[in-house]
């Protein structure tokens, strides 16, 4: 799996274009970075006296220090979920259910361990 992030460049390419007929629009859209792409959103949590707001952005590799804290805070909230699983099962007395529960938990210390193994330095 490639691992990416966003990387944002602030340029209202929008507000740029505001206006301009489509010839002088493509003039100014080709002076931009051709492999960035074109975003735009709104800002204001409602659609009453909200902005829009337009950006370029690309997408670049994760370092491996990157890629280990993302796959520590996954792994770990599904060892959490599975942790409170388990408890549930043991509170409610299904007791037949703790063992599933404990291979997934396993499971998935063994997918953490392997990251840190792989990405950790």
């Amino acid at each position: 799996m490639t691992y990416t992030k966003t990387v944002a460049v602030k340029t209202d390419w929008l507000q740029e274009v505001d206006g301009l007929t489509v010839a002088q629009a493509i003039v100014y859209l080709s002076t931009l970075n051709p492999d960035h792409v074109l975003s735009s959103e709104l800002e204001g949590g409602d659609t009453h006296g909200v902005s829009i707001a337009s950006n370029l952005y690309y997408e670049v590799p994760m370092s491996n220090a990157e890629i280990l804290a993302y796959l520590e805070a996954h792994y770990q909230r599904q060892i959490a979920d599975r942790e409170k699983g388990k408890q549930y099962y043991i509170d409610r007395g299904q007791l037949d259910r703790v063992p599933q529960s404990e291979k997934l938990i396993a499971d998935l210390q063994a997918k953490l361990q392997d990251a840190r193994n792989k990405y950790g330095d």
